[in-house]
């Protein structure tokens, strides 16, 4: 019987494949080797506020993808995401991991 983390994570890389703005990029850590990885790209992000009625808008583009594609943790600037289809590049400005295996990394040009 498969575990709870294993089921979590199979349920995860299907969710990335539905999404029809799913990419494949390249992420480069300092120092380290590339490794190609399945994205959901958004050109800007808008997230609800629960604390308030205000909407917090970022104009930094932002990649989704699950945590277990990556070799370990970015953090800020600590490598390079390839954008596979243009070859344009940009840095990890912040990451926000959800708790469940998921990350948004909000991304510099």
């Amino acid at each position: 019987m498969a575990s709870w983390a294993d089921r979590e994570a199979r349920l995860q890389a299907r969710l990335v494949r539905r999404f029809k703005d799913r990419q494949s990029w390249t992420y480069t850590p300092n120092g380290g080797s590339p490794v190609e990885v399945e994205v959901i790209w958004r050109d800007a992000a808008s997230n609800p506020n629960p604390a308030d009625t205000m909407e917090i808008v970022s104009t930094e583009p932002t990649i989704h993808l699950r945590a277990a594609d990556l070799p370990e943790l970015p953090r800020t600037r600590s490598g390079i995401f390839t954008k596979t289809e243009t070859g344009e590049t940009f840095e990890v400005s912040r990451v926000e991991p959800d708790g469940e295996g998921m990350l948004t990394i909000y991304l510099l040009k």
